[in-house]
């Protein structure tokens, strides 16, 4: 079975530059999640750890440097899909809640993207399937859940 560390590996194709962005950016997504929705605090080490690599180390990254314009709009997107799904989770309808599961994950998108930029469309489209079935393997149900909608 996949893990997220084997998945970016794949999806990096050799590129140490690509693994460490999105190591770094699935970490960051986690982390402001988890502060939001009070699940767990970080530590200051974590938080420290984050706020470095957005403030010091991604706008340096190589990678991040030759895609922006590929890697930024999918950024942007994520953090729009994630706060809106956070709002539907509040007081969606059921309907609404089924595209919450789908939208508050669309920081892996950054996944396939990094594996279109270094390995084409075809090893994009592998890994988006594998991070897909990384990202969503509790179901909704499982989802509901956690959420105490079940």
């Amino acid at each position: 079975m996949d893990n997220t560390a084997q998945v970016i590996m794949d999806a990096a194709g050799g590129d140490d530059e690509a693994v460490h962005m999105l190591a770094m950016l699935i970490r960051t997504a986690h982390l402001w999640d988890d502060f939001v929705d009070r699940d767990q605090m970080p530590s200051t080490d974590e938080a420290d750890d984050v706020f470095r690599f957005l403030l010091c180390e991604l706008p340096a990254n190589g990678f991040f440097q030759r895609h922006l314009s590929m890697l930024h709009p999918l950024i942007v997107n994520a953090v729009t899909n994630w706060r809106v799904a956070n709002a539907i989770e509040q007081n969606g309808t059921p309907k609404e809640l089924e595209a919450a599961y789908i939208m508050r994950s669309a920081f892996v998108d950054l996944i396939p993207m990094t594996a279109y930029l270094t390995q084409g469309k075809v090893v994009a489209e592998n890994i988006a399937r594998r991070v897909r079935a990384l990202t969503h393997h509790e179901g909704m149900d499982g989802y509901l859940k956690a959420l105490g909608r079940k």
